[in-house]
């Protein structure tokens, strides 16, 4: 994905893709980004056809990674120094408002 096409990227986008890879389940991403299931389900569809790929399958263990999945979650992770993930905890702003992802330390 070249510079340009980077810059239109949604970045929650990438990190609900990244929560649901980590989680293996819909349910849990949903839960651990405090948002609905629809919500993340309708992320990951945009995130396919983002990339033109399933990015992710069900298995019997889970979600499981696709050859471009995997690649795009490792790309990913090089965001995040000290291998902390791209999401770990969501936080508050200081209005109150809905949380937050946590990008980086």
């Amino acid at each position: 994905m070249g510079l340009e096409k980077l810059r239109q990227v949604d970045l929650n986008l990438l990190i609900t893709f990244a929560a649901i890879a980590e989680e293996k389940s819909m349910t849990a991403a949903a839960s651990r980004l405090l948002l609905s299931q629809p919500a993340v389900s309708r992320a990951l569809q945009r995130a396919r056809m983002m990339f033109q790929d399933d990015l992710l399958v069900r298995s019997p263990q889970g979600f499981e990674l696709t050859l471009r999945g995997r690649k795009i979650l490792q790309g990913l992770e090089g965001l995040c120094p000290d291998g902390e993930s791209a999401h770990a905890e969501p936080v508050r702003s200081d209005a109150g408002e809905e949380p937050l992802p946590h990008l980086g330390p």
